[in-house]
């Protein structure tokens, strides 16, 4: 009778600690992803407020130089993306149709350069332009950046092999 109850025991120990450990590792992730689901719900919420959005369909973050993050979404019936500048919360709207859109800078980035992946693409100032940055990882594992004109799709600049 004893090894039965003392089985049991080491059952529903078991059961426990795999319960306690899943929800550790949900936890854990959980307070990882906060401030990117913060800064995201910022965004959201000052697109809204201050530029009209509607509805949202994009977030994009870049720390390339300066910190941007870039909502995507409809305002008075056009598509927009709304470039805040992270450090002082300067907002920029821009009609998605006044330039090349984030597909298209990312078709282009492919077929230029046929990276393993694309890690990240999203707008950004440089200087008083708005550009593409699309952040990939060569097949040989390498690091790369690669910049296009918002308002042509023309390449600015290319960093390779960092």
């Amino acid at each position: 009778m004893h090894n039965r109850s003392s089985a049991r025991w080491h059952k529903w120990a078991l059961i426990a600690g795999v319960i306690v450990v899943v929800l550790s590792i949900l936890i854990f992730f959980q307070q990882a992803l906060h401030p990117y689901n913060k800064l995201r719900s910022q965004a959201d919420s000052i697109a809204r407020r201050s530029a009209k959005v509607t509805k949202i369909n994009g977030f994009w973050w870049n720390t390339r130089d300066t910190s941007y993050v870039t909502v995507g979404g409809q305002r008075s019936g056009h598509a927009v993306y709304v470039v805040i500048k992270q450090k002082n919360g300067a907002v920029h709207v821009v009609r998605q149709s006044a330039g090349t859109t984030r597909n298209e800078a990312l078709s282009q980035a492919w077929k230029q350069l046929d990276p393993q992946r694309v890690l990240n693409a999203s707008l950004r100032y440089q200087g008083k332009n708005l550009v593409w940055d699309v952040a990939y990882k060569t097949k040989q594992g390498r690091l790369g950046y690669v910049t296009y004109s918002f308002r042509t799709g023309k390449q600015v600049e290319l960093i390779k092999n960092i």
